[in-house]
């Protein structure tokens, strides 16, 4: 199998796709629309989150570079089960139901790195459900990692989250978060620019390892 070269593949600019570009806080993809696209993160990170019967948002994921979402759009459509929402500013390539479907039948190389990337998925998907079997404040190191990590090519990039939204991901209460976020910030382990944004340092890698 001849090596893919994503970015000629995926250049935003082909015959049913389409690069767009999102600020924080802004909302790509919304639970109940028609699911006509699959979406790449070319740059930025987003929530995909959920709004249960009950009116309650759940954020059940974070995506980053070189990530999907929005698979709905191969299931054949219908409405979507999630929305998307940049977490801090993104370009966002939307590619077509009918072009991602024919890349997945007609390239061989494509169909290969997007089986290997649902795998990968999967098993950060595994990892979550496993981690939460740990204490609050360890699922939220876990988080803020994972955050951390999407963009650890660079400095770390602000993100527009808020501790209700840390709150939803890590599966406890806002004032727990609160409590927690404030002594790491003591610790100089997470900030928050003029904006409020948040910044994830990465020396909070290393406080996992210590025990309180």
């Amino acid at each position: 199998m001849k090596t893919l070269d994503l970015k000629q593949v995926l250049n935003g600019q082909s015959a049913g796709q389409t690069r767009k570009t999102y600020s924080a806080g802004e909302t790509i993809a919304q639970q109940g629309e028609a699911a006509a696209a699959l979406f790449y993160i070319e740059r930025g990170q987003v929530a995909v989150s959920v709004v249960l019967h009950a009116g309650k948002e759940a954020i059940v994921g974070v995506r980053g570079p070189g990530d999907f979402f929005g698979l709905r759009a191969l299931l054949g459509g219908g409405p979507r089960r999630a929305s998307g929402i940049a977490l801090t500013d993104c370009i966002i390539i939307h590619i077509e139901k009918s072009l991602a479907t024919r890349l997945l039948q007609e390239r061989l190389e494509f169909a290969g790195m997007f089986n290997d990337y649902l795998l990968r998925q999967h098993l950060r998907d595994l990892k979550r459900i496993i981690s939460q079997s740990y204490p609050a404040k360890e699922r939220l190191r876990q988080t803020l990692i994972e955050i951390s990590n999407l963009s650890a090519s660079g400095p770390a990039q602000p993100i527009k989250i808020t501790q209700t939204m840390l709150a939803n991901l890590v599966g406890t209460t806002r004032s727990r978060v609160s409590l927690f976020m404030n002594n790491f910030r003591r610790r100089g382990l997470v900030e928050y620019d003029r904006a409020g944004m948040l910044i994830v340092r990465k020396t909070l890698d290393k406080a996992l390892q210590s025990r309180e």
